[in-house]
């Protein structure tokens, strides 16, 4: 699975309409998460985490629960870096994480 993740529904409304064979499921009985495919390829949409932790504890759900080969970040970012302006689609080559792995305490903090 490929996972679409943005913070608000605006984040990801174009994915979700690129959507085929949708079906949805709750994730902490909270989240939506939209499933189908895209381009032949089995994709998740969710948005909705306005923290980074709690961002980490979704995404953490979902790896656990399916074969998650790729997770994207969509929406408003913050990033600094020379030549770097407002409205700059930026891919980066290297990926530093932390704190990724919530599912230990994943139902305490939702």
């Amino acid at each position: 699975m490929i996972l679409i993740f943005g913070s608000t529904h605006d984040d990801v409304s174009y994915f979700e309409d690129q959507l085929k064979n949708k079906a949805t499921e709750k994730i902490f009985g909270k989240y939506d998460l939209l499933t189908g495919t895209m381009f032949n390829q089995n994709v998740g949409i969710i948005y909705g985490g306005f923290t980074n932790y709690i961002s980490a504890a979704i995404v953490s759900r979902i790896i656990a629960k399916n074969y998650v080969v790729l997770v994207i970040n969509v929406g408003k970012g913050s990033a600094y870096g020379d030549g770097l302006k407002n409205g700059d689609a930026v891919i980066s080559r290297q990926v530093y994480l932390g704190e990724v792995n919530q599912t230990g305490i994943q139902d305490a903090i939702l």
